[in-house]
């Protein structure tokens, strides 16, 4: 895989993160009109939370919002390991990026 490769799947990570924050904001505000709130979580997190506090109502309406919400969550995982992979095996020199200067020195 080439640089330009390895940047286009950062690229797409970076879509799908995009994506999934105005899909998540998008339910929050979609729910708050009819008297409910969703609790705050992580984003990752956010549809299986919301699949057991929604009332019944609400959840037959937004199941298939919430349900692209985790398969997005799902698919950002993927693209995780592919960067850790990506940078492990091609771009040793990002190894220092994961540390921070004066903490375990």
């Amino acid at each position: 895989m080439d640089a330009q490769q390895a940047l286009t799947v950062v690229r797409a990570r970076d879509v799908l993160v995009r994506m999934r924050v105005v899909a998540v904001h998008a339910v929050r505000g979609l729910v708050k009109p009819c008297g409910c709130r969703l609790p705050p979580c992580s984003t990752p997190s956010f549809a299986q939370r919301s699949l057991a506090v929604l009332p019944p109502e609400l959840l037959s309406i937004l199941r298939p919002l919430l349900e692209q919400i985790q398969s997005m969550s799902e698919q950002i995982k993927i693209y995780d390991r592919q960067i850790l992979e990506l940078s492990r095996d091609r771009y040793p020199e990002t190894k220092m990026l994961e540390t921070v200067n004066g903490v375990g020195n």
